[in-house]
């Protein structure tokens, strides 16, 4: 086991970014997603059990992403939620549908990642 060097982090800026574009879908949203990631990874020491820093940065900005969505989903009183429409259009489910392939591609090169490391 060993900390995170907070100076390497540079170097996994532009994976990182690429990443948080496919999961929110818009370039403003992504940069504040990767700023939000490297806040909450910088607040305290980090200790990675693996060598593959990557992976631990993917998970966090994953798990950032996720928090935010719910903490988001919770502000919605129930008749905004009413009020939203359930159903996606059709160019919703095509970017659904990019954004679905572009995780499962990062995923599959972490997961290959962690095997072959």
């Amino acid at each position: 086991m060993r900390t995170l060097d907070p100076k390497s982090l540079s170097q996994h800026i532009d994976r990182l970014y690429r990443a948080a574009w496919a999961l929110c879908g818009s370039r403003e949203d992504a940069e504040d997603l990767v700023q939000e990631t490297f806040a909450r990874v910088l607040s305290r020491e980090r200790i990675l059990r693996g060598d593959d820093e990557l992976y631990y940065l993917m998970r966090v900005l994953r798990n950032t992403f996720l928090t935010s969505r719910a903490s988001r989903a919770g502000d919605l009183s129930p008749s905004q939620r009413s009020r939203t429409s359930s159903r996606p259009t059709r160019s919703r489910w095509a970017s659904l549908s990019r954004r679905l392939r572009c995780r499962r591609s990062i995923r599959r090169s972490l997961s290959c990642r962690t095997i072959f490391a």
